[in-house]
């Protein structure tokens, strides 16, 4: 069975897609609040109840698709 899913993918990484529901909710939400460092949006995955290892790993994984430098991290 063949997918016909699209995978947008930037700087080497894929952007999650429905079927990844945990990391998928990381990315939207970082979509919506681009400034967080990675402490903040561990205290929000936290208190989502997202594994917070995972939280963390999306994170640096959505800076890279979006381009950030290293000196730009939080």
């Amino acid at each position: 069975m063949a997918s016909n899913l699209i995978v947008e993918t930037r700087n080497g990484v894929n952007r999650p897609t429905d079927r990844s529901v945990k990391c998928r909710a990381v990315w939207e939400y970082l979509d919506t609040n681009p400034t967080l460092v990675v402490n903040e949006i561990r205290e929000v995955g936290k208190a989502k109840g997202w594994n917070d290892e995972n939280t963390k790993i999306e994170f640096y994984r959505w800076q890279k698709f979006h381009g950030l430098a290293k000196s730009q991290r939080g």
